[in-house]
């Protein structure tokens, strides 16, 4: 498939956007390259493809589309389009990103699950690629939602705020999964947390 760049310098160019997929292409800059941009909706994960002005990829990586986790391998390629690095982001981790939610679910529970309207959690980890010496951690925030499906504007809205008293976040060990609950703000350091 071949990209007008021309086309992209006028704003983002959305091939798909339907309740299952989105695919989106937009330009860094005009000396930087092109962002294509593909989340699954089902599953909650984003897939980062960054290329050259030329159209030779440069970086593959994959984010969790509610959260700053990064997923699986991310990759950087050279102009000739081989793989000059690798980052491993599940390095150390037993517990996956999706195992974490469910054992978020499961200490949440069914009726509240309903009754609150969870449907997305926000999910956090230790990268143990930047800090070797953190404990792996999930931190897993849900995501309560109006009757409509449309996010709360604010805290003072959102019933399951207000039901917890504040936000609700699950520590999540990322070798155990054993868990813990707090309510609280997101905290930088993951160490001494369970």
């Amino acid at each position: 498939m071949n990209i007008d760049i021309n086309e992209l310098k006028k704003g983002e160019l959305v091939l798909i956007d339907n309740e299952l997929y989105s695919v989106t292409y937009s330009l860094y800059s005009a000396s930087r390259g092109v962002l294509n941009i593909k989340i699954d909706k089902q599953l909650g994960v984003v897939k980062y493809l960054d290329y050259s002005l030329e159209g030779k990829i440069s970086q593959v990586s994959f984010n969790s589309s509610s959260g700053e986790a990064k997923l699986f391998k991310e990759y950087d390629f050279d102009k000739e389009g081989n793989i000059v690095k690798e980052i491993d982001n599940d390095k150390g981790y037993t517990i996956c990103w999706q195992e974490a939610i469910e054992i978020c679910k499961k200490l949440i529970g069914e009726r509240e699950l309903r009754k609150y309207n969870i449907k997305d959690f926000a999910l956090r980890r230790a990268d143990l690629n930047d800090r070797p010496n953190d404990t792996p951690l999930w931190i897993v925030r849900p995501i309560a939602r109006k009757e409509d499906g449309s996010v709360y504007e604010n805290n003072l809205q959102d019933k399951y705020y207000k039901h917890n008293k504040g936000d609700l976040y699950y520590y999540i060990d990322g070798t155990t999964g054993k868990s813990k609950k707090k309510i609280m703000k997101w905290t930088l350091s993951t160490n001494d947390q369970l």
